[in-house]
């Protein structure tokens, strides 16, 4: 895997102004490669339109900027845009000079666009939640412009039936499915407990809760469960106790297979305890992050990240990051790149004041050996903990991390 070059490539959703397929306005993602617009799905060439965010999308400029950028200059200089008196005046310096003044253009389009802090929004807000303590199944609700607000109804940890709702510690939603009907499958965990789920817009129904390590007839039960995740087909859980991880298929839960449907089946596990150069052992696994083809666990008493491939092959270990110094917040997989995201935090103290900042860990390139690291310039609560980091499902240029008081566009 070569070093992903992150300013080639783009991807975004676009509605029908930048494009066009076929001859009709395009609709949905597109992306650059190798300097063509592409259709992501199909890999059709796309037609461009006259517009300067179309002329922006093949640049390596960005629709953003932030308040602090004083310092913005022109790609081309003003020599380098005009004739000069002893010209030979023809096509071809002609069009390079309009492609300079083009590309001047462009760079300034880009510049008007400041992001702060606007983030993915919906005009309405389903969320579930239960009645009464004695209440046996979720209510679905919605907050919108006309009731912009939650029902104040019994806390989980209070119902007789669905408390263990109440401790969750970590979810993962089934990622990469085409709608079914506008299903889908949610899978939680407690210290102790797995929870699945399946919903739709009208319904949430909890199709499992349990402690054992398989759904039938198991003996087994889990001991400290750590870290949750998921992909199209598969669902990995790492019990911090037992110093494991456990994979499951999950495919039943979107195929619809009747033999499969909202079954978890045990496929396997890697672990036991060990040292940090021991590949296939962990002392005290908790935070896992998965793509469709490798597997992260931290193997936080040994201060280290282990990567796997999807059978659970040893692959590499991340040593690099200052666990010892730093406090691990989240991880995951840029969905564009493969690259693995690491944020962590830190208090430092500077003239008497102590500010909590967040850093990113990044790693690429084969085996992961290239690493960058940078300081995040979000200064976080003294109390403020980190606990998640996605992706942009609409712009290969964003990505957010959250604590537990807000969430961070980056």
């Amino acid at each position: 895997m070569a070093i992903p070059n992150y300013y080639s490539y783009k991807k975004i959703y676009t509605s029908g102004d930048m494009f066009t397929l076929t001859g009709s306005d395009f609709y949905g993602f597109a992306e650059t490669v190798d300097g063509l617009a592409k259709e992501v799905s199909t890999g059709k060439t796309l037609t461009p339109k006259g517009t300067y965010r179309t002329d922006q999308f093949y640049t390596s400029y960005f629709r953003d900027r932030v308040v602090a950028d004083f310092d913005l200059e022109l790609p081309n200089t003003q020599n380098e845009c005009l004739f000069a008196l002893n010209d030979n005046f023809n096509y071809e310096l002609f069009k390079f000079k309009l492609d300079k003044l083009r590309e001047n253009n462009t760079y300034v389009y880009s510049k008007l666009f400041i992001p702060s802090n606007k983030l993915p929004f919906a005009t309405s807000l389903r969320y579930a939640s239960v009645s009464s303590v004695s209440a046996t199944e979720f209510e679905i609700g919605i907050s919108d412009s006309s009731t912009p607000a939650f029902s104040a109804n019994s806390r989980f940890e209070n119902n007789n039936y669905l408390s263990a709702f109440g401790n969750v510690v970590a979810a993962t939603a089934q990622t990469n499915i085409e709608p079914l009907n506008g299903k889908f499958s949610l899978f939680a965990i407690t210290k102790t407990n797995l929870l699945c789920l399946t919903g739709n817009n009208t319904a949430l129904t909890v199709v499992e809760d349990t402690t054992g390590y398989e759904s039938q007839n198991n003996d087994l039960s889990f001991n400290e469960l750590g870290g949750i995740t998921s992909t199209k087909d598969f669902l990995y859980i790492s019990d911090t106790g037992n110093n494991v991880v456990l994979k499951y298929d999950i495919a039943g839960y979107s195929n619809n297979d009747s033999s499969l449907r909202f079954r978890r089946n045990y496929l396997e596990l890697v672990g036991g305890f060990g040292g940090a150069t021991r590949q296939t052992k962990f002392k005290r696994p908790t935070y896992l992050a998965a793509n469709g083809s490798q597997l992260a666990v931290l193997d936080s008493g040994n201060k280290n990240i282990k990567i796997f491939d999807g059978d659970f092959n040893f692959i590499t270990r991340i040593t690099s990051i200052e666990l010892g110094k730093e406090t691990f917040g989240a991880m995951g997989f840029d969905p564009d790149f493969n690259s693995l995201y690491v944020i962590t935090y830190r208090d430092i103290t500077t003239n008497k004041i102590t500010v909590r900042t967040p850093f990113l860990y990044r790693f690429s390139g084969d085996n992961y050996r290239f690493s960058e690291k940078f300081t995040l310039n979000d200064t976080l609560g003294l109390n403020e903990t980190i606990n998640s980091l996605t992706f942009s499902g609409t712009d290969s240029n964003y990505w957010y991390f959250g604590t537990d008081k807000t969430v961070y566009k980056k």
